[in-house]
């Protein structure tokens, strides 16, 4: 689904059910787009799923755009109380990838990372 596609069935089950239910109606439908995001791209590396994840991430920030009611952060924490090791690896694995990023944007020396060595 479309990140408008979410916030009108948000809204409309917001209406008919409540706004509690159907924040858990919304974030079960993003855990699922997610497993069949991951299922149909045939992931079977962090990498793989670290991918998956910014992209799911990135269409929570559409709805976010779209309904400013929602938090900002709120797909991450949805993850952390769900499936929190993955979370974590998660976390680390973008904020390790961005700071290299960064580092090779300044020109520094990279030190290679634990992964990287064969």
């Amino acid at each position: 689904m479309k990140a408008k596609e979410y916030v009108a069935k948000y809204c409309k089950d917001a209406e008919d059910m409540g706004e509690e239910y159907a924040l858990n109606v919304m974030a079960r439908a993003l855990v699922d787009e997610t497993k069949k995001l991951a299922e149909s791209r045939r992931v079977s590396t962090d990498a793989g799923m670290v991918a998956v994840l910014n992209e799911m991430e990135t269409k929570w920030h559409a709805i976010c755009r779209l309904a400013p009611q929602f938090n900002h952060d709120g797909y991450r924490k949805f993850l952390e109380a769900i499936i929190p090791e993955t979370y974590k690896q998660w976390i680390e694995y973008v904020t390790t990838d961005k700071l290299i990023r960064r580092a090779k944007s300044l020109g520094k020396k990279i030190v290679e990372m634990p992964w990287e060595l064969k």
